[in-house]
């Protein structure tokens, strides 16, 4: 079971949506309590991510199948970015050449990752309404920029603010469902890994998410 960050109301716990932008922040309403601001609350619920029936929201298809052609979510097979527009050799500007490549080489079909919180697991964190300064501070370690759920991005901010920078760490996880622990395995099936887009190749997956992910590609 996977869990997900959701915007709650701070007087009535119940949830709450986008109303607009002012100042620069987003503001939310409840429709309980009436109540209206941009201090709000988050709290973690159970979702079964992994099971969800999933579509390209550009061409319709559903998760594990092929985009139809030309859709703007398909990415390319070598560099992973963008197909349509990417530099690769399989866009040589020759339509008919670059879709015998294209079909030569692998497509890689509609796989949907969720975000995901670089410490607790959580998907779909919430971090929006913290100024880009603080984001820079706080969420950008050796390098690397993590996306952090509310409650984890006010403990990281504490340990940075008190010099334990150092000491923060980033588990393992799945990055299908965000499950943590030692069940996790790399891809490493020549035959279908070709499938996967270049940037989750060196990623972990927990067995159950390794197994749905795998059976996209067992009739490719």
């Amino acid at each position: 079971m996977c869990f997900e960050e959701i915007a709650i109301c701070p007087e009535c716990g119940a949830p709450i949506v986008k109303k607009g932008i002012v100042d620069k922040l987003y503001v939310f309403s409840c429709s309980k309590c009436k109540w209206e601001g941009s201090d709000f609350k988050t709290k973690k619920i159970k979702a079964d991510f992994r099971n969800q029936t999933k579509y390209c929201h550009d061409c319709g298809i559903v998760e594990g199948e092929l985009h139809k052609e030309n859709c703007d979510m398909e990415l390319c097979q070598i560099c992973g970015q963008q197909l349509l527009t990417c530099s690769c050799s399989l866009n040589d500007g020759d339509r008919e050449k670059s879709k015998e490549k294209l079909h030569e080489k692998g497509r890689i079909p509609f796989i949907f990752y969720p975000n995901i919180c670089s410490k607790c697991g959580v998907l779909w964190p919430i971090y929006i309404n913290i100024p880009p300064e603080d984001l820079m501070k706080y969420t950008f370690i050796d390098g690397k920029r993590h996306l952090l759920c509310r409650k984890c991005y006010n403990e990281v901010r504490s340990m940075i603010d008190r010099g334990q920078k150092d000491k923060i760490i980033f588990p393992n996880k799945c990055f299908y469902c965000g499950s943590l622990g030692s069940d996790l395995r790399n891809i490493k099936e020549e035959n279908w890994i070709k499938f996967i887009e270049p940037l989750m190749r060196n990623k972990t997956f927990c067995s159950a998410c390794y197994e749905r992910i795998s059976s996209f590609f067992k009739n490719k």
